[in-house]
């Protein structure tokens, strides 16, 4: 893993070829595991009516929305969000149930498209459901709060994770407001303090906001969390938090 106490933004490459170990390469890390998974949730939805799995579950996207409204004063429910990596649409609808009303969801995969298309036309949210790959953005719009809930931790997963992860980070950086926006994401497979020293640095413009406080458990003499959830705030170097 990452080495947090070193202040140096730029990651080494004995810090790479850690971390190239430590995450070995998965078919959770392919699209196309992820098409075959939403073709599947995609017939489940035409024929029984199920939503599919929302990962992490349901309790934590609402505790986590919840969260995040008590860590900003005052957002505004008409702020342009995009949900990374949308799946099945679910953070899109729970966003929609707070107030929010100005939603975007974006996914590589087409089927997550079409069952976020269908789920929200039966929920009546009206949200923008675009293929896209984060990897390669072709969304043009900068957001005020953009979320993401695991897929950050599929694209550790690939083969080819160092670089990918760059163009994770060079695409979140242009899709957020340079003036004022947040950053919500959720993993689990890093650390908070790990989250921290991957997207806090010069480049991106981030700090620090708030990490979502879960119950902990303990093994081995340490403790932790199953997941990470953190916020990060961007704004001007002349503006202040």
């Amino acid at each position: 893993m990452s080495n947090t106490t070193n202040n140096n933004n730029n990651i080494s490459e004995e810090e790479n070829e850690e971390e190239n170990e430590d995450f070995k390469s998965s078919k959770l890390g392919t699209q196309q595991y992820w098409e075959n998974c939403y073709i599947q949730e995609l017939e489940n939805f035409d024929s029984f009516g199920d939503l599919g799995e929302v990962w992490f579950g349901k309790g934590l996207v609402n505790k986590i929305i919840n969260w995040f409204l008590s860590s900003v004063n005052n957002i505004d429910r008409n702020s342009l969000i995009l949900d990374v990596g949308c799946g099945n649409a679910y953070t899109l609808i729970s966003l929609k149930k707070a107030g929010f009303t100005n939603l975007f969801g974006s996914d590589y995969s087409q089927s997550a498209v079409d069952l976020a298309n269908r789920i929200c036309l039966q929920e009546q949210i009206p949200a923008n459901i675009i293929l896209d790959d984060i990897l390669n953005s072709q969304i043009r719009e900068k957001f005020d709060i953009v979320f993401d809930k695991g897929t950050f931790d599929a694209i550790a997963l690939r083969e080819d994770k160092i670089q990918a992860k760059e163009k994770y980070i060079e695409s979140i950086c242009s899709l957020t407001k340079s003036e004022l926006s947040y950053f919500i994401i959720t993993s689990c497979n890093f650390t908070i303090e790990e989250l921290k020293f991957i997207f806090i640095n010069d480049k991106t413009n981030f700090q620090f906001l708030s990490e979502l406080p879960l119950a902990t458990i303990t093994f081995g003499g340490k403790s932790g969390s199953t997941t990470s959830t953190i916020a990060f705030k961007k704004q001007n170097k002349n503006q202040t938090i």
